[in-house]
């Protein structure tokens, strides 16, 4: 890379869970042009967002379907000669373009054969405070863990997930009692192009591959904890932390649902919580107390459903409706 031009960029544009990312991704690319900063080329999974490329004028680099697998899937497609063949092919245009540093928005696992082509790496840009806060779910755990604030993280892109060298920070994004995980999420996500302006500008300055020295460090928030979640503890859970799981499990789609004990004992999806005369009244069902042997400041009301399988999974279907910040203050305890 020559040292009396800018870095020239590939941005990898990914998908967001239930979300359209598009318009943030295109966002981010505008603000790298406006940085000074070319971006060669845009990548993308067969569904993504090409648009973003031809409306820009960028060629666009359509990635091979298994590098939109989890790692496991990456890895086993990578054994395979049309594995190989296909990465393969997305190394030589890298190369070809003159790429010096990538970023990743949203993007699947990338194999060290594909991050290590530019030679700066590639840039991620993670949802969430790190190290604290690693993996799928930050949104989630920022939520249930009761933090006050997260922050928004680009860091270099090494194997581990959310481990590498950080380069720039987001501004603090509050959380109160009536955030949930998409309104969260879109906050900051909305950060992101100024953050990777931050570390580009960094990286333009150092010149050099940052080290990585997060591995091993911090919580991830991955799916398998997630379900832990899903269930209400009557015997363990205050009323803060059952309205946090509810916010959790009907502020978003996940694909797992609430659950709580029925008086016989039998778990139930919940289709609805509020304090007690508060102003949100529901036509789904009766309400009923929600029995907690913690001590709590408030009590709760419950809808109780349909009886929940014994063991939770992520195949249970959306929430009876995706809750946003006005639906939740409906349900704030009566003064």
């Amino acid at each position: 890379m020559h040292q009396d031009r800018n870095i020239a960029i590939a941005a990898y544009l990914g998908g967001s869970r239930d979300r359209p990312s598009a318009l943030t991704g295109r966002r981010i690319v505008e603000r790298m042009i406006a940085e000074g900063f070319p971006v060669r080329t845009i990548l993308v999974h067969p569904d993504g967002p090409s648009e973003i490329a031809t409306e820009l004028g960028i060629e666009s680099i359509v990635l091979p379907p298994f590098l939109g697998l989890p790692r496991a899937g990456i890895l086993r497609a990578l054994s395979t000669p049309a594995g190989v063949e296909g990465l393969g092919l997305v190394r030589r245009k890298l190369t070809e373009l003159g790429v010096d540093a990538g970023l990743v928005f949203y993007g699947a696992w990338l194999p060290p054969a594909l991050f290590e082509i530019p030679p700066l790496g590639f840039l991620n840009f993670h949802p969430a405070s790190l190290p604290e806060l690693r993996g799928y779910e930050c949104d989630s755990f920022a939520i249930l863990q009761g933090r006050s604030s997260i922050h928004g993280t680009v860091h270099r892109v090494v194997e581990e997930f959310d481990a590498g060298d950080i380069l720039s920070k987001t501004s603090e994004i509050p959380l109160d009692r009536w955030t949930t995980p998409r309104e969260l999420l879109d906050q900051v996500d909305a950060r992101a192009p100024e953050a990777f302006a931050e570390a580009f500008h960094a990286l333009r300055s150092l010149r050099s591959r940052p080290r990585s020295s997060l591995a091993g460090n911090g919580f991830i928030a991955d799916s398998s904890r997630l379900l832990a979640h899903s269930a209400i503890d009557p015997a363990r859970d205050d009323s803060e932390t059952v309205w946090s799981k509810f916010r959790v499990f009907h502020g978003q789609s996940t694909g797992v649902r609430l659950r709580a004990p029925d008086p016989s004992g039998r778990n139930r999806f919940v289709e609805d919580l509020r304090f007690p005369q508060s102003a949100f009244s529901s036509d789904r069902g009766d309400w009923s107390p929600l029995r907690l042997s913690s001590p709590q400041a408030h009590p709760l009301e419950a809808i109780l459903g349909d009886t929940a399988p014994d063991h939770p999974s992520f195949r249970e279907g959306p929430p009876p409706s995706i809750l946003e910040r006005r639906d939740l203050l409906l349900r704030r305890p009566a003064a």
